[in-house]
């Protein structure tokens, strides 16, 4: 039966080949060759290589593109002097030309399915080693994941809701809390990467949780993933970032606060203002379970909203994500909106060639990120001149460069040991797909204490990464001098 269909098929989409300029020109555009069978691939091809070639159906020309066999009086030539009849006569009748077009997409299906079952099967027999299994799974997975896109007709230019709808969330649903990149909307949205890029031991991880963070409080799914830090020490960063609560006992934090209100051109010494900041409690204390347990009503929400997944090193693969995300959605319903790697280059790669292994998994990051309409940030480590310099930019990444061009948002974080001792780095935005980028700004933070971001601010102009030695900090002398904000941490 299923053979049969499949021919019924085939000589339908031959007859819009053959005989229709407007259904035909579809069929030509949409279907590949290799997926007809038998006689039907030879007609197939001579028919798609006219249609190249001037536009048009072949109609009454078509018995001469098979002079060369027709001309042969044989089985053969009678075959395919049959199709080719087949085509007017069904044509001239009626053809049903709605349904056959409904019927393409299925065939398309169809016949993938059936070449990719024989494809695996056929690398399974000869597979020898892990590698070649997994080969074979990639197979079977391109073949499920498979969308027909082709048949999706787009959008319209007068589909004003829809164009509204996007200038609504596609910048504002998720926002960072880092109020200079949320009003230059510079955040991440659904369907695209965004890149932060650091020295080691720099806060790569600590973004990542502050932007699990904001998306939680705008109620959003979060899927926080791993391959470096273990699962319980990224739960704790999520416990910090929330509550402000340090790990080991200290009574207090210093944390520099900006005067926003000032001139914008005053000097750095008199827009910043050090603060002395109560911590609340710690997790190293022999009441931290009460603590805890304090707060899960808060966080009860949030933690509904939060997967936190582990994966060891150089063990993910693009494939194997897109199962865990479908076992996911199968067995605990969680779809998530955001997406956070930590981070893409720890993911298995292929030691044959590493540098595009690297650059092609975050090709493949990014279909997930469309396939699935999540936001996806991931981060990377620079190479030693960007560590060393005073900022570091996109060129300065560890390996392959193709990352950046794929990445859609590209962010890189530097900060000199004088301005980590007092809780500053830098973020330049070297590269934005929809908004303005090129642009530097600072924030204070304090690791501690689980805060990635206290506050931020346009980089002042004059500011010397290396002039912070003569910087005089005073305490301050009012619950007013910085205008109350980010004192609550929670948002």
């Amino acid at each position: 039966m299923p053979t049969r269909i499949s021919n019924s098929v085939q000589e339908n989409l031959i007859t819009l080949l053959q005989m229709d300029d407007q259904h035909g020109r579809l069929v030509a555009n949409l279907v590949d060759v290799e997926l007809f069978e038998g006689e039907y691939r030879i007609v197939a091809q001579r028919f798609l290589t006219y249609w190249k070639r001037y536009g048009v159906a072949p109609k009454a020309h078509a018995i001469d593109l098979f002079a060369d066999i027709i001309d042969t009086p044989n089985k053969k030539a009678k075959a395919f002097r049959g199709i080719i009849l087949s085509a007017i006569q069904l044509y001239e009748s009626g053809l049903n030309t709605g349904y056959v077009m409904q019927q393409l997409q299925l065939f398309m299906r169809q016949q993938k399915l059936k070449q990719s079952i024989l494809k695996a099967s056929e690398m399974l027999s000869r597979a020898q080693d892990q590698e070649a299994v997994e080969e074979v799974e990639a197979t079977l997975s391109d073949l499920l994941r498979s969308r027909d896109f082709a048949f999706d007709p787009g959008t319209r230019l007068d589909d004003i809701d829809g164009l509204l709808d996007y200038l609504a969330t596609a910048r504002d649903e998720f926002p960072t809390g880092i109020t200079v990149l949320d009003r230059r909307r510079v955040v991440p949205a659904r369907g695209t990467i965004m890149l932060f890029l650091a020295g080691k031991g720099r806060g790569k991880s600590w973004f990542l949780v502050n932007c699990g963070k904001h998306s939680l409080i705008h109620r959003k799914r979060v899927l926080h993933l791993s391959l470096e830090n273990d699962a319980e020490e990224v739960k704790l960063r999520y416990w910090q970032a929330f509550h402000a609560i340090a790990k080991q006992p200290i009574e207090s934090v210093d944390v520099l606060t900006f005067r926003e209100r000032q001139d914008p051109d005053a000097d750095f010494s008199d827009r910043v203002r050090l603060s002395h900041v109560p911590v609340g409690f710690s997790l190293a204390t022999h009441d931290a379970r009460l603590e805890l347990e304090s707060r899960m009503e808060r966080m009860q929400m949030w933690s509904e909203n939060l997967r936190i997944k582990r994966f060891p090193n150089r063990m993910l693969t693009p494939d194997a994500l897109r199962g865990f995300l479908d076992s996911l959605e199968s067995t605990q319903n969680f779809i998530p909106d955001i997406l956070l790697l930590d981070y893409a280059k720890l993911m298995k790669i292929s030691m044959r060639d590493y540098r595009h292994s690297v650059g092609e998994n975050m090709e493949q990051l990014r279909a997930i990120a469309v396939e699935r309409n999540l936001a996806l940030v991931t981060v990377d480590q620079f190479n030693r001149a960007g560590y060393d310099a005073k900022q570091g930019k996109s060129t300065n990444i560890g390996e392959d460069w193709s990352q950046v061009h794929t990445a859609d948002i590209v962010m890189s974080f530097s900060a000199t040991d004088e301005e980590r001792k007092r809780g500053l780095g830098r973020i330049y935005v070297d590269h934005c797909r929809t908004e303005d980028d090129k642009f530097a700004f600072m924030l204070s933070q304090n690791y501690a204490i689980g805060q990635f971001c206290i506050q931020s601010m346009a980089l002042p102009k004059g500011y010397k990464v290396d002039g912070l030695d003569d910087l005089g900090l005073d305490d301050e002398d009012d619950e007013d001098s910085n205008d109350g904000q980010q004192r609550d941490f929670n948002g």
